[in-house]
């Protein structure tokens, strides 16, 4: 048994390998197994990990999205401790050796959930990086800042370091999210479920950011929106998840007029459709993850409303003039 399991869910991400497992290979800290879950690539991912990392556990599956894929890491880890990253990022040497410090000194480690790190932009300075809040989500669960450092609601999905034994005991990732969201999600649920969330400013990683997935696609708009509704879904009690419903679905309903005022592709709505259909053809599954989770909170939805922002993140990160100028990039 290791003492921290690295699961790595990779998606066509040959180019970022060879620096993520050099960096991986060169950790202070030596009690880690490395756990290579590849969704499906189309590149030369898996011959290149096989050539070159023998030693780590690799698995193909199909491409079931990342929380999938983590969880397929999660399952096959023997780690006291799971930490889970993307294929687009490299490690300082003192990575693991400061999270895991990180982790065994915090106080009351019966609570303690998952914790997260400071990420840096390829090839820059760490030290002019600020150090980071984590994240909270407006009460239709899409993510914003946090401007409370004593109160991290939301931590990012990768890195994400967490006891193996909580993650199994909470469920995992959701899998009905593909990817974006499946963060919210999972940092929510340890929050309803009577743990905390840590942001360690003490280190960081490098991440490239977009590296599988680009930037403002029509897919990747169509699962962040479908991945806020799941986690509003899952994790609100029936009379606010009834009660925030309509308002959702009214912001959803103007976002669509938006991008026909602006003359912006409305195969952007059309994705987002197909997500929902999707959701109707496993509601069985959805319901079984709510009811799950209903069961087990500790937290009511008071609770959450002292920690979320009530300010619309789609306002608060223009989201539309993002969408917009993306669009208009591609299509000049």
């Amino acid at each position: 048994m290791n003492t921290i399991s690295i699961i790595i869910v990779n998606y066509n991400g040959y180019r970022f390998l060879k620096r993520l497992f050099k960096t991986i290979q060169g950790q202070t800290f030596r009690d880690f197994e490395v756990i290579f879950v590849d969704n499906n690539s189309k590149d030369d991912s898996v011959f290149f990990a096989e050539e070159n990392y023998s030693c780590a556990k690799i698995i193909r599956s199909k491409n079931l999205g990342y929380g999938s894929g983590c969880n397929i890491g999660a399952a096959n880890a023997t780690g006291k401790y799971l930490v889970f990253l993307n294929e687009d990022m490299y490690l300082p040497d003192n990575f693991l050796e400061n999270m895991l410090e990180f982790r065994e000194n915090l106080s009351d480690l019966k609570k303690i959930g998952g914790v997260s790190c400071r990420m840096v932009d390829f090839d820059s300075d760490p030290d002019l990086v600020h150090p980071t809040l984590g994240g909270t989500i407006d009460i239709f669960g899409f993510a914003v800042k946090n401007k409370n450092p004593k109160d991290v609601f939301v931590i990012s999905g990768s890195p994400f370091f967490i006891s193996r034994e909580l993650f199994a005991k909470i469920g995992g990732f959701n899998e009905m999210i593909f990817v974006y969201g499946e963060d919210v999600d999972l940092s929510w649920r340890l929050r309803i479920f009577g743990y905390k969330n840590f942001v360690n400013n003490n280190t960081f990683l490098f991440h490239y950011g977009g590296g599988a997935t680009g930037n403002f696609s029509r897919s990747k708009i169509a699962n962040v929106v479908f991945g806020s509704f799941v986690s509003i879904f899952t994790n609100y009690s029936t009379a606010t998840l009834l009660a925030v419903l309509p308002f959702y679905f009214v912001g959803l309903l103007l976002f669509y007029v938006l991008l026909t005022i602006l003359k912006i592709d409305l195969c952007y709505a059309s994705e987002i459709l197909k997500k929902y259909i999707s959701f109707l053809k496993n509601i069985k599954k959805a319901f079984s993850i709510r009811k799950f989770v209903q069961k087990k909170k500790v937290k009511s939805d008071f609770y959450v409303f002292r920690c979320i922002s009530l300010s619309p993140a789609f306002f608060a990160n223009k989201s539309i003039e993002k969408i917009g100028k993306n669009y208009t990039i591609k299509n000049t």
